[in-house]
């Protein structure tokens, strides 16, 4: 797969004929595409990594100003600019993550206990999010179970889930989410009451910059990296994303993690 990491070439056959021959040219052409798309890459994560100082420093600033407090109109543009700056530092660091996490499967045990406060912690970060709507986050847990996964990841998939729920949901709607034990594996649920994903959506959802109609008409639609974020780090963990809509209207989304074999480390 040409996502950046080490390449397996194509069987070169024995003999010196045109199977040879067309073997040799597409490896040839592998290795270029390999090529170019690692150096894709590497420039995302350095124009990434560049940015992210300017942006501290604008933020630094934008609060020295906030606090000289210069009238309501500077202070509304200041809290406009802060706005567009968080965004903007969003934006690098998630392109920064996507630059750098590599697709192969990786084996980390996450046990229950500490998916548990990981879960909790989350929630309330979401919470202060979700204030600004009134937007009420409710959840429940049953039954966790050790999982292959990463507790850094697992906030990243959370947060940028419940966010995207709060960019879709209405003001004074309820996110719902779920964490409980499946047929051996454990399953993430999170439900909101907006408008769902439209059937052209939900075919290119996970690729990048990838919006909804509905979230680009808003100042707050965010920047189309949330899903392709979530769908890359469970690629990497073995786990599976699925999205859809409720019968009674807004959007699912579901997530399945791999219970944590023996092995696990």
């Amino acid at each position: 797969m040409l996502n950046g990491g080490p390449r397996e070439a194509l069987p070169v056959p024995e003999p010196d004929d045109e199977l040879k021959a067309l073997a040799m040219t597409l490896n040839g052409l592998l290795d270029s595409l390999h090529d170019s798309l690692s150096r894709e890459k590497q420039l995302v994560a350095d124009v990434s990594h560049e940015l992210r100082t300017p942006l501290s420093i604008i933020s630094l600033r934008l609060e020295k100003i906030r606090n000289l407090n210069y009238g309501d109109k500077v202070n509304e543009e200041v809290e406009n600019l802060f706005r567009v700056t968080n965004q903007m530092t969003e934006l690098v660091s998630n392109l920064l993550f996507l630059a750098r996490v590599e697709k192969p499967e990786v084996s980390e045990l996450l046990k229950a206990s500490e998916l548990e406060s990981t879960f909790l912690e989350s929630i309330d970060e979401s919470r202060i999010l979700a204030a600004s709507k009134e937007i009420l986050i409710e959840f429940n847990t049953s039954q966790l179970i050790d999982i292959s996964f990463s507790a850094s990841d697992l906030r990243r998939v959370l947060i940028n889930l419940v966010s995207n729920a709060i960019n879709a949901s209405p003001p004074q709607s309820t996110i719902l989410l779920s964490l409980k034990e499946h047929e051996d594996q454990l399953v993430l649920l999170v439900v909101d009451e907006g408008v769902g994903f439209s059937p052209d959506f939900i075919k290119k959802a996970f690729e990048r910059f990838s919006r909804s109609d509905e979230s680009r008409s808003k100042d707050s639609g965010g920047t189309g990296l949330g899903l392709a974020l979530v769908k890359a780090i469970t690629d990497r963990h073995g786990a599976q994303i699925k999205i859809g809509n409720r019968d009674s209207g807004g959007a699912r989304v579901e997530v399945t993690f791999r219970k944590a074999t023996q092995g696990s480390i």
